[in-house]
């Protein structure tokens, strides 16, 4: 190859690497993995859209004395405006009296008006001061319980007297600790905005959270030496830019983990069985151009790579290689002459590209759309990968070849050495033992255990999900069975109307057993003539507030108890003297705190309101309820809502990719081979393979999962490569198998080793979808090669007794 055209080739691997590179962008939405028709999956973008908070990081600490420590750590994190905006360690309503009144002003201003006419009545002269009386005494006999503690602040009752209200809103003061610390008080959450209130890219959350971490370390140090806490408590960090970070390093971990491991091992098992540095070196440039074009022709089709269509790098260089390394071994026959080798082996590499293409892109039937840009990724690089191999290392290889020694080249440009390879009784031996010696092993230990809780869309190791979880455990809106329920609507009218369908529905399922409760936050929802009708009462109370001071005070409670009554009045009036008279809404800062984390409202005027309900059961009893609700537009959501639903769907899947498939290779090999023996023989290596993995992955405990069936159509494409290639040889050289071992044989044994170590390396990918198919793939292709390389060829001659009288002609010929 001229020094001009190898110039060229590095500069446009350059071009087309950087042109793909930039155009690709990591998107790292777990969601977008999933069919988007699905409800269920509906249902939780529904509520990351209305709910979710990238601008929002919260920060877990476990261990003791943890309300000083938060309060401290909250300070020094506010300390650096220009990383956060605001840090939220206990309900505002609590450190703020007068963002507390402003809610519990609007809830009474917002509730039902006969509700609003109880109070009243409650109210008057002679029933408020036999309740004061009534509350004075059990706070005097030493025994008060917590209602009393409570009243001792709010003598009129006008919290714990909320039917509804402020339970409902999940905020009760008596139980708010459960939005930012467990009952026992052992695990509490600081909720942290991002500076500005933007959303970040994964390498901007990762840099913005590393700033973060450093500010705590700091405080860390300080807290010790100044003795702010007696010990450090457990940090941990999740939320949207917690997840967004590290699901976008383990993506680009995992890209550059693969595809570096992959080339230095494949570089390595050349060297060892080459030992020659440049067709190994040009072997590399057209790895990377046959990247570089795949990324530039995948960025037109999809424009982005998932969590799980990051590990096609892996699986392309695995196979693209496998042509290189077939047109070195087999150049030896054309040495020198770049057009006859291509002549020679070119049918071969172009129909296993073919059939390998189709079986990729047949994972277009797949309802996942991350295994479906995996399959169209390595579709494209594999055909990319033969042309390129094809046309521009083709001179590589048959220059290559003009050096090698007479040792090395002898048997293939004889073709008449004489076969050392009599009658091989093992052979038949091994097809039959290895059968049934799966037969036996599936027979005592079953098929291989299948995973059916498993979850591929889980990082292997995720720290923000695992604080996520004990977060959902310590605090008391994770107790076992809750789920959040999203209810949405068109239009901010809408929604008490689905809300009261909803509230129906929910009864009946309680009546039925189905759930054990629920709560809606309807009560914080504005309602207009809820208002209009509370004003004239509201009214009415509002000018007795020196009636109702005096018989606080005169009841015996002190200046405190005035404090929170005098506030909520005083956003009546300031409401009543809206001269508009339109709908009264709180704005303080802690009431909207609240009212954003359970309605929501987008610029198009569309809604949504967060409540929760608790089961009785798992997710599976309430199939049809769950249906029927989503038909309304409210969802029962959760990740742990989406896990039956993929796992069942993956099975489905299974049918959907493995018929389309079949038929499509069946009819493929029917074409390229034209020889009923050869198609049989091919698919009978295949189902000999498929046999022993299964006896194989149920002897050592290796578990399947719904991902990892998608491995049997991909070990299907691999393992007819191979078989092609063997055929084909065995064709040219009329069954010859010593011929067969020089050549061909050893293409495909690195093949073999290059392959398993492309999908080898997605093992240990972060993604657990991923790592499983590479697991099971990684070991299908080892047995698939041992297979083609060992059995193959001998079934292959006892079908062609032409074949073998040929061979023995040559041989006596030869003596």
């Amino acid at each position: 190859m001229s020094r001009l055209r190898a110039f060229g080739l590095i500069l446009i691997f350059i071009i087309v690497t950087g042109f793909g590179l930039s155009r690709i962008t990591l998107n790292v939405d777990v969601l977008a993995l999933l069919p988007q028709d699905l409800p269920e999956v509906q249902g939780v973008q529904i509520f990351y859209k209305h709910f979710s908070r990238p601008d929002e990081l919260l920060i877990t600490l476990e261990g003791e004395e943890l309300e000083s420590a938060a309060e401290s750590l909250a300070a020094e994190l506010e300390k650096h405006p220009e990383l956060v905006d605001s840090v939220i360690w206990n309900l505002p309503l609590q450190s703020d009296p007068q963002a507390a009144s402003e809610l519990l002003a609007y809830l009474w201003f917002n509730a039902e008006p006969s509700q609003v006419k109880a109070l009243k009545a409650r109210l008057m002269p002679e029933p408020l001061a036999a309740e004061l009386t009534e509350v004075i005494e059990e706070l005097s006999t030493g025994f008060p319980n917590q209602d009393s503690y409570l009243r001792a602040y709010d003598p009129l009752g006008l919290v714990g007297g909320l039917p509804g209200g402020m339970q409902s809103a999940g905020m009760n003061p008596s139980s708010s600790v459960s939005a930012f610390a467990s009952v026992d008080e052992g695990f509490r959450v600081l909720y942290v905005k991002v500076a500005g209130g933007k959303t970040m890219d994964y390498k901007q959350a990762s840099l913005w959270l590393q700033e973060i971490q450093a500010v705590i370390g700091g405080w860390e140090e300080k807290a010790i030496k100044k003795h702010l806490v007696r010990a450090l408590p457990k940090v941990a960090y999740t939320g949207e830019p917690a997840f967004v970070a590290e699901i976008g390093s383990a993506m680009e971990q995992d890209m550059s983990r693969s595809v570096s491991s992959t080339i230095i091992l494949i570089c390595l098992f050349f060297w060892i069985l080459h030992r020659r540095l440049v067709p190994l070196f040009w072997l590399v440039i057209m790895l990377g151009v046959t990247f570089g074009l795949t990324l530039a022709i995948g960025s037109l089709v999809i424009g982005e790579l998932s969590i799980m269509s990051v590990g096609f790098a892996a699986i392309l260089i695995g196979l693209t290689i496998d042509y290189g390394v077939i047109l070195y071994k087999e150049a030896r026959l054309t040495p020198g002459d770049p057009v006859a080798l291509r002549r020679l082996v070119g049918p071969s590499i172009m129909w296993a590209a073919t059939t390998t293409a189709a079986v990729f892109f047949a994972l277009q039937f797949s309802g996942f759309p991350g295994i479906a840009q995996l399959g169209v990724l390595v579709a494209i690089g594999v055909l990319v990968g033969s042309v390129v191999m094809l046309i521009f290392y083709s001179p590589v290889a048959a220059r290559s070849a003009m050096g090698l020694s007479v040792r090395e080249g002898e048997m293939a440009l004889n073709p008449e050495v004489p076969e050392a390879g009599r009658r091989s009784p093992w052979v038949m031996r091994m097809s039959l033992l290895v059968p049934l010696a799966s037969l036996v092993i599936l027979a005592v230990s079953g098929l291989p255990r299948f995973a059916e809780n498993f979850k591929p869309l889980q990082l292997r190791d995720s720290p923000s999900m695992k604080a996520m979880e004990e977060m959902e455990k310590r605090l008391v809106m994770g107790e076992d069975g809750a789920q959040s329920l999203v209810i949405v609507a068109d239009s901010l009218s809408e929604l008490p109307d689905k809300i009261k369908i909803a509230r129906d529905k929910l009864n009946a399922s309680v009546k039925e057993g189905a759930l054990s409760s629920f709560v809606l936050p309807d009560a914080l929802l504005p309602n207009l003539e809820n208002q209009k009708a509370n004003r004239e009462v509201i009214a009415a109370i509002a000018v007795d507030q020196q009636r109702l001071a005096d018989a606080i005070e005169k009841a015996g409670f002190n200046e405190e108890a005035l404090v929170l009554t005098e506030h909520i009045i005083t956003n009546w009036k300031f409401w009543l003297e809206q001269a508009d008279g339109g709908t009264v809404e709180p704005g303080g800062t802690g009431s909207r705190w609240i009212m954003d984390r359970l309605l929501s409202i987008d610029k198009q005027g569309r809604c949504a309101v967060l409540g929760k309900v608790t089961l009785k059961n798992d997710l599976a009893s309430i199939g049809e309820m769950t249906s029927a609700l989503m038909a309304e537009g409210i969802y029962i959501t959760g990740w742990d809502t989406l896990d039956p639903t993929i796992n069942r769907l993956i099975k489905r899947d299974a049918l959907r990719v493995f018929l389309p498939v079949g038929l499509i290779l069946v009819a493929m090999l029917s074409f390229i081979f034209r020889d009923w023996r050869d198609l049989v023989l091919s698919l009978a290596a295949l189902m000999f393979s498929l046999g022993a993995l299964l006896a194989i992955t149920s002897l050592l405990r290796i578990e399947w999962n719904a991902f990892s069936l998608s491995s049997i159509p991909i070990l299907f494409g691999v393992g007819l490569d191979y078989s092609i290639h063997m055929i084909f040889a065995l064709r040219r050289n009329q069954g010859n198998i010593q011929l067969i071992r020089q050549g061909i044989s050893r293409a495909i044994l690195f093949c073999g080793l290059s392959t398993a170590v492309g999908f080898g390396s997605l093992s240990l990918a972060s993604n657990l979808g991923l790592a499983s198919i590479g697991r099971i793939c990684g070991l299908g292709v080892l047995i698939v090669m041992a297979t083609t390389l060992t059995l193959l060829p001998h079934w292959w001659r006892r079908l062609r007794p032409e074949a073998r009288s040929q061979v023995t002609g040559i041989s006596e010929t030869s003596k």
